[in-house]
């Protein structure tokens, strides 16, 4: 368990609706967590370590902004069932929730000529099957209340063919199909549920860090601004008005 202990009661909580970033990292997780935060929103991070939630919180708090954080694996049903319980019970129902936990290391990719069944579904099970958990978890909580927005990231290989990526696309058009019939399914419910589709390395993040010393790599797939697709995200959420975002190499 931790909580954010060292932070005062004010600086942990701003009494606006509360935004749960559920796999958060010193990328995109940070920059969702910055932009909603700013607006007032307050905060509960979720990742797998706690080793460096003290420069998360010591970050927003630069800026004025209070935050909770939590250990858990995300992509794990018991641990998840766990977290979001602790994080409601400390800072209340959760209105706002960004799922995009990555890691170096996921699944072994393979070209696709090469991949049989097993080497298929690998992928699903990383990219597809925790969303169901997410969505059990927090859908009916924001159902009963009217309203809710959900964002979940997803490869860009799901969009748009990338041979590079073999047995990771199809797995990433299944997350993708999976989030957009989702925000079909639950748009009358009063809950907003968006695909940030991310074709491209965020800047900061983990897995930009592990491809710095492949540059051939990088210039190959594009870097991307994270507090850009925050910024995006957060004028979504105001504006209700899309069920994805898509974001490319300028």
């Amino acid at each position: 368990m931790d909580h954010g202990t060292g932070q005062d009661a004010e600086s942990v909580t701003g009494g606006g609706e509360l935004l749960a970033v559920l796999g958060v990292g010193p990328g995109l997780g940070m920059s969702m967590a910055e932009r909603f935060g700013t607006e007032g929103h307050d905060l509960a991070l979720v990742s797998r370590s706690a080793a460096r939630h003290p420069s998360y919180r010591a970050r927003l708090a630069e800026r004025g902004i209070g935050s909770r954080t939590y250990a858990a694996d995300v992509n794990d049903p018991e641990d998840l069932h766990r977290v979001l319980a602790e994080i409601r019970a400390a800072q209340g129902p959760v209105g706002a929730a960004w799922f995009g936990p990555a890691s170096t290391e996921g699944p072994a990719i393979a070209p696709l000529p090469d991949a049989g069944p097993e080497a298929l579904l690998a992928p699903v099970r990383a990219l597809l099957a925790p969303l169901p958990h997410v969505v059990r978890e927090l859908v009916p909580d924001m159902v009963a209340r009217g309203r809710g927005t959900l964002f979940f990231g997803v490869g860009g290989s799901g969009l748009v063919p990338t041979p590079a990526l073999g047995t990771l696309a199809p797995a990433s058009a299944a997350a993708r199909m999976y989030v957009l019939t989702l925000a079909e399914t639950l748009g009358e419910k009063g809950v907003h549920v968006a695909a940030l589709t991310i074709g491209g390395v965020i800047a900061r993040g983990d897995i930009h860090r592990s491809l710095v010393a492949q540059p051939g790599l990088l210039d190959a797939f594009g870097t991307l601004d994270p507090d850009d697709i925050a910024a995006a995200a957060w004028e979504l959420h105001r504006e209700r008005d899309r069920h994805e975002l898509v974001f490319g190499p300028a």
